[in-house]
């Protein structure tokens, strides 16, 4: 089975210590836990949902998703794990933006125009971003970028994704990655 996690910092192992990247992220304990299966790791740094960031224009999730899944078909299985970097201060977003945004970046995955090449439409799982942990507040970049409503806002995130289709599937991942909950989602 191939499996895909389309995300941001978090998926890529971000270390907000010295920036470097961690060797034990979870997408390498995946890979480790499910050797017989092929893992690819999508992440990238400051990725939104679909939010242009003025700073870095390829952050755009819902810009590059088609990209991406056309660059790996056929996929089995797509992790996304988007929603952090919405929060950000620069966006003037709030939880209602986060649905919207995930609603934006679905309608693009599920586009059939990608799947012309005869390759099946993958299972999509929407793993609903962290809460961050307050600490975070004490790192001057982490509290310019996100401040107390970024904050708020992924606090609240579980609540607002009740709206987003598709079914609940599981809850909190283990170790040390504090996801909420995981959707399943399905062409509508």
């Amino acid at each position: 089975m191939k499996i895909l996690f389309y995300g941001d910092s978090n998926t890529w192992g971000y270390d907000a210590k010295d920036a470097s990247r961690q060797k034990n992220r979870f997408t390498q304990v995946i890979k480790q836990e499910f050797s017989q299966h092929e893992i690819i790791e999508e992440g990238l740094c400051g990725r939104t949902l679909c939010l242009d960031d003025p700073y870095d224009e390829d952050r755009n999730g819902t810009k590059m998703i088609s990209m991406v899944l056309k660059t790996h078909a056929p996929i089995d299985v797509v992790f996304i794990m988007l929603g952090t970097n919405d929060a950000k201060r620069q966006f003037s977003t709030n939880s209602i933006s986060l649905e919207k945004g995930i609603r934006t970046l679905l309608y693009r995955a599920l586009n059939p125009e990608i799947y012309q090449d005869g390759s099946k439409v993958p299972q999509f799982f929407v793993v609903c971003p962290p809460k961050m942990n307050r600490d975070g507040l004490n790192n001057e970049r982490t509290k310019e970028n996100f401040g107390d409503t970024g904050f708020e806002i992924l606090k609240n995130s579980l609540v607002l994704f009740d709206d987003v289709p598709g079914q609940r599937v599981g809850y909190q991942l283990q170790g040390s990655y504090q996801y909420q909950c995981v959707l399943q989602c399905k062409i509508l």
